[in-house]
């Protein structure tokens, strides 16, 4: 009934035929056949997504996230990212927050529990987009440098998508630690330089909460 049904329905002219319409057999049968196949795809997909646990659906979103932060990022070193793009991230990102939270509590597994739920991640974002693109000039002029830290946070994200378990390398602390330490000395001299030493010193709790201050090596 159902491919009877396709057929009539893909057959020009069905309602009200006249003695102008030439039957395509062979057109016919192709179009009911992929209409059907098609049909059963979608059917057999949608169950396999359903039958999905809860976890699975929060670690794609997940993983997701972590892509659009990357992307963030990327756009932010090539200078194409705007306050527009921010707040699209932000709004991109707690999305997909919404779609973990409640998956990560009805179905709660180690590697998902040890991973987060994005927030930490959207933070990071919005705070490296102040502290690079908003202060580009300030830094610029004083020749700091920023490519390693580049590097080195994009290692750490794309470590991540492998595996939620990834902690953040002692590079990236490393880094961290040198670009706070060069403008906590050039705050002294020009007191604008504060304002990305804070977004800096944010990123670094996000990733490193339990580390101290860095200290310039005698």
């Amino acid at each position: 009934m159902l491919i009877g049904l396709i057929i009539a329905t893909q057959i020009p002219g069905f309602i009200g035929m006249s003695h102008h319409f030439k039957p395509d057999l062979l057109l016919i049968v192709n179009v009911a056949l992929s209409s059907v196949v098609g049909i059963m795809f979608a059917v057999i997909t949608t169950a396999m997504i359903r039958n999905k646990r809860p976890s699975w659906i929060a670690r794609r979103a997940f993983r997701k996230g972590i892509n659009e932060l990357i992307q963030f990022i990327s756009g932010i070193r090539l200078n194409t990212a705007s306050i527009r793009g921010r707040q699209q991230f932000v709004a991109r990102m707690l999305d997909k927050v919404n779609v973990i939270l409640p998956r990560k509590k009805t179905d709660p597994t180690p590697d998902l529990v040890s991973g987060g739920n994005l927030i930490t991640e959207v933070w990071i974002g919005v705070n490296f987009y102040d502290f690079y693109v908003q202060h580009q000039h300030l830094l610029t002029r004083y020749a700091i440098e920023t490519d390693h830290l580049f590097f080195e946070l994009n290692r750490f994200l794309k470590s991540r998508l492998k595996s939620l378990h990834a902690m953040p390398q002692e590079g990236l602390l490393a880094e961290m630690n040198r670009l706070l330490i060069k403008l906590e000395s050039l705050c002294a001299t020009d007191d604008r330089l504060y304002a990305p030493l804070f977004y800096l010193f944010n990123i670094r709790l996000s990733l490193f909460s339990t580390a101290r201050w860095p200290i310039v090596a005698d």
